[in-house]
């Protein structure tokens, strides 16, 4: 079980105007899975969880015309988040007038209409969402969404309303609001995520959408749109620099600290001749496989590291006899310590375990066709690299050559090992690790015996990520056999007793 926070209940009142659901994640385990016929909400559930902790423009925009009464999230600590929304009837003015001046008497006097028009919701009633908590026993004052982001907007308009249809293209998904127009659209997610610390209920999500093949929500290129393939391979670029821009940084300062090091080395704290041995071997061989995986760069075809021959000189450099290490022990350490401490190779080793574990996975699941992933970072030779490659009989094979089943499992797994961890995290710093993954629909495109082993992979991840993970399938096949990771569902309408 993770020590993050964690999602225990979600309690959702007249989904639709009709159905109420009560789940339980409390199961003893990292993964609760909900299942439900189609149309009953499992994906609108998820996107009112993450638009509850993860507030956006789009997360707002696909719920506010959802039919629905509460969402109320229960956390690990106690604290429960509750979204309301409310609505009332518009009526709609009796007299013609100018469209601009029209505009400007809805800006001025009827700001929920103004939103409704804005964000395309129903013209037949005003809607209003409020965010409250309920914090060790005491409610908190409610935040008005939907009067905030509408005062966002109406303040940025100018003497001619009609610019506001200039500024809001953004609505179509493919493009982005002018700069200032943004900055005020966000406020709103600032105020939230403000409350959500303030409240101790700021609980991090990685949503994973069904749609994750086809286009990334919130970033666009040049010809409006971009793909997920794309995003991997900057990401893990990214990944890569901020890691060993982390191990280098680290070096450095342990060499400028060496000399005074060794100056203040007390004999009797020098380590053994056993234990040198022992670190220095482990030392030798985590930076041989640091190599081999890619995270260090090879500078050649016959780096020291990389040739086992010269590699295993290496490795007996210091096998000398005790009294001969003895002379020189207290500088020995030193030199151990400055270079093979757990402090400076840590952002190696955890890079390095989710990076094999991907390849694991991936390799594993493509074992049939022989498709093998590699790893193509920053090579001083060859340029730029490349991030995620496959290669079939040692051949490259580009990632968009792939079928559709595996790019969704090249996506999925991405996004569930490296996208749900971030190397730089702090304790004290609430953005800096994820602590709930949201996966809709795992099998989508996946074979069955892709989608039997697909839990047994999820809860190695949460392992390693410290993780909780909601999973929502109609595959019996992605369950295979961990029944008891089903999540149990109250409530009075029919989809919460099937």
């Amino acid at each position: 079980m993770s020590e993050n926070l964690r999602l225990e209940r979600i309690r959702v009142n007249k989904l639709f105007n009709r159905f109420n659901y009560d789940i339980d994640l409390n199961n003893g385990f990292d993964v609760g899975i909900l299942i439900a016929p189609n149309g009953c909400g499992k994906t609108t559930i998820f996107n009112l969880i993450e638009f509850i902790f993860s507030p956006s423009l789009q997360g707002y925009r696909d719920i506010v015309n959802v039919p629905f009464d509460f969402c109320e999230c229960t956390l690990s600590n106690g604290n429960v988040v509750k979204l309301t929304r409310t609505t009332s009837t518009y009526e709609e003015p009796t007299q013609k007038k100018d469209p601009k001046a029209m505009l400007k008497r809805e800006i001025s006097q009827n700001e929920n209409f103004t939103m409704n028009k804005i964000l395309g919701n129903r013209p037949e009633e005003n809607v209003q969402l409020d965010l409250s908590a309920d914090v060790s026993g005491h409610p908190t004052k409610p935040i008005h969404i939907t009067s905030i982001f509408s005062q966002s907007i109406t303040c940025l308009i100018s003497e001619d309303p009609s610019i506001i249809n200039q500024d809001l293209g953004f609505l179509s998904d493919y493009y982005e609001p002018p700069r200032e127009l943004h900055r005020n659209l966000i406020r709103f997610m600032i105020i939230i995520k403000n409350a959500l610390q303030e409240w101790n209920s700021n609980l991090n999500i990685n949503y994973i959408r069904a749609d994750r093949c086809y286009r990334s929500r919130g970033s666009i290129n040049y010809f409006g749109e971009h793909h997920p393939l794309s995003d991997i391979r900057s990401s893990i670029l990214g990944l890569y620099k901020k890691t060993t821009k982390k191990y280098y940084d680290t070096l450095r300062k342990m060499k400028d600290d060496l000399p005074q090091m060794y100056l203040t080395m007390e004999e009797k704290d020098a380590i053994s001749f056993p234990t040198f041995q022992e670190r220095w071997d482990k030392y030798l061989s985590d930076i041989k496989k640091y190599c081999e995986i890619g995270i260090l760069p090879q500078q050649n075809k016959q780096n020291i590291l990389k040739d086992e021959e010269a590699f295993n000189k290496k490795k007996a450099f210091f096998k000398v006899d005790e009294e001969a290490f003895n002379k020189k022990k207290a500088f020995l350490t030193v030199y151990l310590e400055a270079f093979a401490r757990k402090e400076t190779l840590e952002p190696l080793e955890e890079f390095y375990s989710r990076l094999k574990l991907f390849a694991d996975i991936l390799n594993y699941r493509n074992r049939v066709t022989r498709k093998v992933v590699k790893y193509d970072f920053d090579d001083t030779l060859n340029g730029p690299g490349k991030g995620i490659v496959f290669e079939v009989d040692g051949k490259e094979l580009p990632l968009e050559c792939l079928s559709s089943g595996e790019k969704n499992d090249l996506i999925m797994f991405y996004h569930l090992i490296f996208n749900s961890y971030v190397p730089e995290k702090k304790a004290n710093n609430p953005e800096k690790k994820i602590d709930l993954v949201l996966v809709d629909e795992p099998e989508i495109s996946l074979h069955i015996s892709w989608q039997r082993k697909y839990l047994d992979h999820l809860l190695e991840i949460c392992k390693i990520n410290k993780l909780q993970a909601f999973v929502a399938t109609h595959s019996p096949n992605i369950i295979n056999g961990h029944i008891e990771m089903y999540v149990k569902k109250g409530g009075t309408n029919e989809t919460t007793r099937n």
